[in-house]
């Protein structure tokens, strides 16, 4: 079973190509045109329903425009979703009530999350179904159309009853790499710095669409001053870096890779970091202002890994995640809480887009168009539909 990301419009040419070279599931979809060929090509049409990428309520029209229409190749997904999202509004329960919600009858939006998902995972033999020599996690749902959820067992054991865990987790004592992964010397003001010749040059910009996973590549001219390119919260154009922060390996290049970013309407002395930066998740720090991105920075390698927002050089909100740099130690509610903070503090910060932490994570996700940072070789790639990812030059000429 291999699932991928085919983020490209084109579906006549190039999602027929890659179906067939043996990719069984795609969560990238976001029509019902797309969901709807998918599934024509027995490909997985994985509607994503998290706390900020929507997609489902679109792709689901797929079916409920279309009475009698198989739905086995449908299945429902959340991608990523904030703690806050868990322990608000739930997780799957809150992707099949929406599903509900939007028209598909109950017992279709059930079986996309579970035989359908099943399935897809090639392992519905034993999983699934509530049926004998399956194993199942069983919900005793009082009210199918609103998820009202009133017991959960897992592993035949009651473990949580009208909202509440029934059971204590026991502690767990994580061995000393996985809680030391950031593998950064803190950063001085030096280490932000894109030297430029000249008085103004052109380049490439990430525009941030809040709410949706890709960016649009944008060319703007800017001044270079004192000798080097910077931020400039006039003309909402903030700085961003990647920092590789894993161990290191002999051989290997490229440590750094700078862009720039707008559509965050961030102001003056502002600054975010964090580790949680898809897929390689190294250490990513944006801003507009060298120094307030030099403090973020320097608070994510102090935590060990997380997210961090400063302003006027305070930091103002912070997720610690030193487990891996990616999960915390605390329980739901009090991650919940913290998230909370965080976005408050980005709203502060200026941007009023609603998580958009989350879309920030995907700036270093090269499989997704237009344009994104790493820290290898030129440091952007771009992903233009038809054509293969290539690494380009942050000035343009």
């Amino acid at each position: 079973m291999l699932t991928g990301h085919y983020a490209s419009p084109e579906i006549d040419r190039g999602l027929p190509a890659f179906v067939a070279a043996g990719i069984t599931a795609c969560h990238e979809g976001t029509t019902a045109q797309d969901a709807l060929r998918r599934a024509q090509l027995g490909c997985y049409a994985q509607q994503r329903y998290g706390t900020a990428w929507l997609d489902m309520p679109h792709m689901i029209r797929a079916v409920t425009e279309r009475p009698g229409l198989d739905t086995r190749f449908f299945t429902l997904i959340t991608d990523d979703v904030t703690p806050t999202t868990l322990v608000r509004d739930g997780h799957m329960s809150r992707a099949v009530r929406a599903a509900i919600a939007e028209g598909v009858s109950p017992i279709t939006a059930v079986q996309m999350a579970t035989i359908n998902a099943a399935q897809l995972l090639e392992r519905s033999r034993w999983i699934g179904t509530i049926a004998p020599g399956r194993a199942a996690d069983i919900l005793i749902v009082s009210d199918l159309v609103r998820g009202v959820i009133d017991q959960v067992y897992a592993d035949g054991v009651l473990v949580a009853e009208r909202g509440e865990m029934v059971v204590d987790i026991p502690p767990f004592s994580y061995p000393a790499w996985a809680m030391r992964s950031v593998h950064v010397d803190p950063l001085r003001g030096d280490d932000l710095r894109i030297p430029h010749r000249g008085t103004t040059t052109r380049v490439r910009v990430m525009r941030v669409v809040p709410g949706k996973v890709h960016t649009e590549q944008e060319i703007m001219e800017i001044p270079v001053r004192d000798g080097v390119l910077a931020a400039d919260p006039a003309r909402d154009l903030s700085k961003v870096a990647v920092f590789y922060r894993h161990e290191p390996r002999e051989g290997a290049t490229g440590t750094k890779g700078f862009g720039f970013v707008t559509g965050l309407g961030f102001r003056a002395h502002v600054a975010f970091g964090s580790t949680v930066a898809h897929d390689s998740h190294n250490l990513m720090v944006l801003g507009t202002d060298d120094d307030d991105m030099v403090v973020a920075a320097n608070e994510v390698i102090r935590l060990g890994g997380g997210m961090v927002v400063v302003i006027a050089g305070r930091v103002r909100a912070a997720v610690p995640l030193p487990l891996a740099g990616l999960m915390s130690l605390e329980s739901a509610d009090v991650v919940a809480g913290q998230v909370e903070d965080l976005e408050a503090a980005l709203r502060d910060a200026g941007c009023p887009a609603p998580h958009i932490e989350m879309t920030l994570s995907l700036l270093p996700l090269i499989v997704i168009p237009e344009l994104r940072l790493t820290n290898r070789a030129t440091g952007l790639v771009e992903l233009a539909p038809g054509e293969p990812p290539r690494f380009v030059e942050l000035t343009v000429p």
